[in-house]
């Protein structure tokens, strides 16, 4: 329950919908379906469904965010070795959103020879299946990062179960 009321949060829920107009502007042919997995899901998961609703707001006629990532995984003080997140469609971006209190670090992505710093306050969109990957030390503390995402399963699961 904690990891739901985390999601329901109005700050998760605000950053949620920035973060998906944002990918909207990046990739709006991907946005929908992400978007539609998103809906879908919540017809079969009803918890899913009250993370996208919003009671405060139906007061003043908005009662649904833009949430389009099914998934959203809270990293903590985590490095990274090089890797493909090989459960992440192929053609399928995330979101990663980067808190905490620390210096230095990066994000490295070999196959584009970027080495780019990986600080508070970024949101950093990438096809995390199609390239690799790494974070590397860092300074400090706290470094926490939310991952936004959608699993290939689940869109295979929803493709099955609409036949």
């Amino acid at each position: 329950m904690g990891a739901m009321d985390f999601r329901k949060s109005s700050a998760i829920r605000g950053v949620s919908d920035y973060i998906s107009v944002i990918f909207a502007s990046i990739d709006p042919k991907s946005w929908g379906e992400y978007r539609n997995a998103y809906i879908r899901m919540s017809e079969k998961f009803p918890l899913l469904k009250e993370c996208n609703t919003d009671p405060l707001a139906q007061s003043i006629g908005k009662s649904q965010h833009m949430h389009c990532f099914v998934g959203l995984y809270l990293l903590v003080n985590i490095l990274t070795t090089i890797h493909r997140d090989v459960k992440d469609p192929p053609e399928g971006w995330v979101a990663m959103l980067v808190l905490g209190n620390f210096r230095r670090g990066n994000l490295c992505i070999p196959d584009l020879g970027l080495k780019l710093l990986y600080q508070a306050g970024d949101i950093v969109f990438m096809r995390s299946w199609a390239l690799k990957h790494f974070i590397t030390q860092y300074e400090g503390d706290q470094r926490y990062v939310i991952v936004f995402s959608t699993t290939y399963s689940i869109f295979q699961w929803l493709n099955e179960s609409h036949q």
